[in-house]
């Protein structure tokens, strides 16, 4: 374990390092982390970059020359200890493709940060600076993480990423007691890890197809089309480790759907024939594509109008800015953010499923204290619909 110059930083490069700071680490009650990682032309993300600081070191973890990961999963799998991350979503998603684990428990810095009224988004080095009166620099944040040697300055950096985790977390629960909202953001860190999508989970592509932000224009044989044609790309992706619009875009998926639901055979020459894909792009996967179309499928929720977004009618639209001021008057009265209580996207889902009669009525994201806080007055603004 090599020491960083000008920084309590240990570099681990090896299995051995490895293995000897999870023994170092294995008794600590709260960890800071961060990842590195790099993710411009692949579906998964490579690792670049591992850090750990309990307050006192700092370890820096090269994932390139490691390949026994088993002492570093079970230190992070421990129910005693509380992984500290600021804007947990990607470090968590790398955790989860790259290692197979999530935490135990989690403390969001960023989302504490929010609910001590400090801003509903706010960066790391802005919270340091806030608490701490600390200035870190941002000047490596599109390095190049794959690159070896890495520069005493990434490694600086990435050190510095790690350093003040543990001193601010413990500000901020300190704040959230006093503030009586530590139980509200122990139940949103729970969301958070809860809602890690297992990326290998064949049954969550089936639902690839709601993402296409235009796929409520079809029905019938050319939705069912769709959600194949969607379901194909998850897989391929995976299987290629390439984005999912490197794989085919979505304009392309819907267009091919739109133009095969009329065809009562789908081969290789009818998806030639549709026009949608260059004749490279043909030669290439139009026989794979019609075999896989050609596949006898059933999916546990098959495809349905009813669980697509739609453009907002005048009456949806009055009745999501009355739920939108209703969160912002609240979130004043508590001093938090209104996107702390109830995101836009959250209102509309909830919109959604009033209007396709879907049960569960609130999203997941709204069934937790942020119901107990806002049903009443909720259920007035859906009693009242859209009127004026």
């Amino acid at each position: 374990m090599d020491r960083i110059a000008g920084r309590q930083a240990i570099y681990l490069d090896n299995n051995q390092a490895l293995e000897q700071a999870c023994a170092e680490l294995a008794f600590s009650e709260v960890l800071g982390f961060d990842s590195e990682f790099m993710r411009t032309n692949t579906y998964f993300p490579k690792p670049g970059l591992f850090q750990l600081g309990d307050g006192q070191q700092t370890f820096l973890v090269d994932p390139l020359g490691i390949d026994r990961w088993d002492s570093f999963r079970t230190l992070l799998q421990r129910e005693s200890l509380i992984l500290v991350i600021h804007s947990s979503s990607e470090d968590l998603g790398l955790l989860r493709s790259f290692l197979g684990v999530l935490p135990a428990n989690l403390f969001d810095t960023q989302r504490a940060a929010a609910f001590a009224g400090l801003g509903y988004s706010l960066s790391y080095q802005a919270l340091v600076k806030n608490e701490l009166d600390v200035e870190i620099p941002k000047g490596e944040t599109r390095s190049d993480w794959l690159r070896r040697p890495l520069s005493e300055t990434q490694l600086d950096y990435a050190a510095l990423d790690v350093e003040y985790l543990v001193e601010i977390q413990q500000r901020l629960q300190a704040q959230l007691r006093e503030r009586r909202m530590l139980e509200w953001f122990e139940a949103d860190c729970r969301d958070l890890l809860a809602g890690v999508p297992d990326e290998m989970d064949p049954t969550a592509w089936e639902n690839a197809y709601l993402s296409i932000s235009s796929a409520w224009q079809l029905d019938g044989r050319a939705l069912q089309l769709l959600q194949k044609l969607a379901f194909w790309r998850e897989q391929e992706a995976r299987l290629r480790n390439k984005p999912r619009s490197w794989v085919v875009k979505d304009a392309e998926l819907q267009a091919l759907a739109e133009k095969l639901s009329g065809q009562d055979l789908i081969d290789e020459a009818a998806i030639r024939r549709t026009g949608v894909f260059s004749s490279r792009f043909a030669d290439r996967e139009a026989q794979k594509l019609a075999r896989f179309l050609n596949q006898d499928r059933e999916f546990a929720r098959p495809a349905s109008p009813d669980l697509l977004s739609r453009p907002l009618g005048g009456a949806v639209r009055r009745q999501l800015k009355a739920l939108q001021t209703l969160a912002r008057e609240r979130a004043e009265t508590l001093d938090i953010s209104p996107e702390l209580l109830a995101r836009k996207k959250l209102w509309l889902e909830l919109l959604e499923n009033v209007a396709s009669d879907r049960l569960p009525l609130w999203p997941p994201g709204l069934d937790n204290w942020r119901r107990e806080l806002l049903e009443p007055a909720v259920m007035a603004i859906l009693a009242k619909g859209g009127a004026e």
